[in-house]
């Protein structure tokens, strides 16, 4: 019976007990005893509700968490499957997507040198005074370091330049590039590639890493898994340049710290060693900088210069004065000379002689 018992209910109670003729003892006794159960079944009742409503709540909420699950299951894997094929799309893996992955070794080896040099930087930067002494020298490490960073990707993404296919010999007479072409066999024959079966222009030069032939080709260089041509041999000078000034200061700010200042083991330790790596570092990038630059004032390649050293005398023909033959590499504005930012102008086929 739901509820407490109302009086009219009980009054029916006692006039079916009357017409039974039940003793009224009886009757008192039933009555006490509705007395006592009524309020207990009434409580069952009620705490059967409540579980039936925390049951209902529990499973409601069981099904927006599961809602939300899925929903955040398909955010996480849309969001992954753009950050793959981003990272699919990057000039970076399409540079090696059908070369040896043990050439990317060296790639991963200059991150992971560069990054030791950038944290044990950090480990000096992270104190106050630090940057309030040396914050001028900090932010000048930080422009070169980036851009040094910037420059060896466009070193490595940039193609050197490659021999149009309008130079094949199927496609072209000697007539036409002999208008074109100056540079001669030693027997005075035209220049040409038996494997790609082009005529070379002048300065191109084959590539047994590539496997085929490069633009003013200058060197293959390992630490970029390229070969240096015409239209990334200003990202590797930059490179160069930029390594050498940002391990020069890294050297130079970290002894100074390490002779001021007293940091913790651990701190030391690592600070020595990334010190005595970049004044290495730049120790030895500083005098093939210096080479490369002597050359490019020259207007001078690697393969011409080794060719000079075989030949005695060697004057270059494409030696316009040093204002010319900066441009030639760097571009006419030389705002863009310290940006890496393509800005070599030419094809890398034909080239002004003197």
């Amino acid at each position: 019976m739901p509820g407490r018992f109302e009086p009219l209910a009980a009054r029916h109670m006692a006039s079916s007990f009357v017409a039974l003729d039940v003793p009224v003892g009886n009757y008192q006794s039933c009555e006490m005893l509705s007395s006592v159960v009524a309020p207990t079944i009434s409580k069952e009742i009620g705490r059967g509700r409540w579980k039936l409503l925390f049951l209902q709540a529990f499973f409601e909420l069981f099904e927006d968490l599961q809602t939300l699950v899925k929903d955040a299951i398909l955010l996480l894997t849309t969001l992954l499957e753009g950050i793959f094929q981003c990272i699919s799309s990057s000039l970076l893996v399409k540079r090696f997507e059908e070369r040896p992955l043990n050439e990317a070794i060296a790639i991963v080896v200059v991150f992971l040198m560069m990054g030791t040099l950038y944290f044990a930087m950090f480990l000096y930067m992270r104190s106050f005074s630090a940057w309030h002494a040396r914050r001028y020298t900090l932010i000048l490490f930080h422009k070169c370091f980036l851009l040094a960073l910037i420059s060896y990707y466009q070193g490595i993404v940039t193609d050197p330049g490659a021999i149009p296919n309008s130079w094949q010999t199927s496609l072209r007479t000697e007539e036409d590039i002999l208008v074109m072409a100056k540079e001669r066999k030693r027997s005075g024959e035209l220049r040409l590639c038996n494997k790609e079966m082009k005529y070379k222009p002048d300065r191109a030069h084959y590539c047994s890493c590539l496997q085929r032939n490069v633009l003013r080709m200058d060197h293959y260089c390992p630490w970029m898994s390229n070969c240096i041509g015409h239209f990334n041999y200003k990202f590797f000078l930059q490179f160069l340049f930029y390594t050498v000034v940002s391990s020069s200061i890294a050297c130079f700010v970290m002894v100074s710290a390490l002779y001021n200042e007293v940091f913790v083991p651990g701190t030391t330790v690592m600070m020595v060693g990334s010190a005595g790596f970049a004044g290495l570092l730049a120790s030895v990038l500083t005098p093939f900088f210096a080479f490369h630059a002597w050359m490019v004032s020259k207007n001078m390649t690697t393969i011409e210069f080794c060719e000079k050293l075989e030949g005695g005398i060697y004057t270059s023909p494409y030696d316009l004065g040093l204002w010319a033959n900066l441009r030639s590499v760097l571009g006419g504005n030389a705002i863009l000379w310290f940006l890496p930012i393509p800005s070599t102008p030419g094809d890398g086929i034909t080239w002004q002689r003197r």
